[in-house]
């Protein structure tokens, strides 16, 4: 990643759209996106230079999130806005960062929906309405789950609530299961088993759609990009493949980097 290293607008900014002062001796600086600026600067002071890439691509992705929000959905704004103040670990913090990135998406794609819990995001009709539900997986301390595994214990969970039916799409953020799985297991870069993966998961549920997110470089475009497979069940509600064909369709968009981050 070719980043000019100068992170005072991006951490000014992030100030303005949360509400939060992260400069020492305040209280947010000991919230968790106060700690991971914290460890930014850590790791320049460190010369650790590949770590604050990966810090630093994250900071700026979620500034111009935020910022795509907040031009358009500002009452949304509001919404993420508590809910990173509220935010106490780093998997609920990374969790609700994965929402903000999916909310940007739709809003620069032009579509209309609502923000909610439950599931995380109504698309409006006509002729119905359709949905989206968020989660993300990550690996704690020793590997003992590889990546079917722990998307088949979100899966489970996931299925158990009333909004998974064939008009839901469930998106899942699987960057850190998929970096460690592929170090512990020497399995090369590609995409062949992430959709072997994401088919796999769709006969096990009834979502209508899985699309499993990673996030990673991109050297030819020189930036921090999300990437993502998609597997639709035979069943599945046509109005919700035709949202998803327009939002995120299928494709073979390959990025040629064997670099993975150990989060998104």
């Amino acid at each position: 990643m070719d980043f000019f290293f100068e992170p005072a607008f991006e951490i000014s900014e992030l100030s303005r759209l949360l509400g939060m002062t992260f400069a020492p001796g305040h209280r947010s600086q000991s919230s968790v996106p106060g700690r991971r600026i914290q460890r930014l600067l850590a790791l320049e002071g460190q010369g650790n230079w590949l770590s604050r890439d990966w810090e630093f691509a994250r900071l700026r992705l979620l500034v111009k999130n935020l910022s795509e929000i907040e031009k358009e959905r500002p009452e949304i704004l509001r919404v993420f806005r508590r809910e990173i103040r509220r935010a106490k670990k780093d998997d609920s913090f990374l969790g609700i960062r994965f929402e903000i990135s999916i909310a940007a998406s739709l809003i620069r794609k032009r579509i209309l929906f609502t923000k909610g819990e439950a599931p995380d995001f109504t698309l409006l009709g006509p002729p119905e309405e359709t949905y989206i539900e968020c989660g993300s997986g990550h690996i704690r301390g020793a590997y003992h789950l590889s990546l079917m595994d722990k998307a088949k214990r979100i899966l489970a969970e996931k299925s158990a609530k009333p909004y998974s039916h064939s008009r839901t799409a469930l998106f899942l953020d699987v960057t850190n299961v998929v970096a460690v799985t592929r170090t512990v297991e020497q399995i090369p870069a590609g995409r062949g088993w992430l959709r072997e993966t994401a088919t796999e998961l769709s006969k096990l549920g009834t979502f209508g759609s899985i699309l499993l997110f990673c996030y990673m470089p991109n050297p030819q475009l020189h930036r921090y990009e999300s990437n993502y497979v998609r597997a639709d069940r035979d069943d599945a509600s046509p109005f919700l493949l035709f949202r998803l064909d327009a939002m995120f369709p299928k494709g073979h968009h390959e990025v040629a980097t064997p670099l993975m981050p150990l989060e998104g």
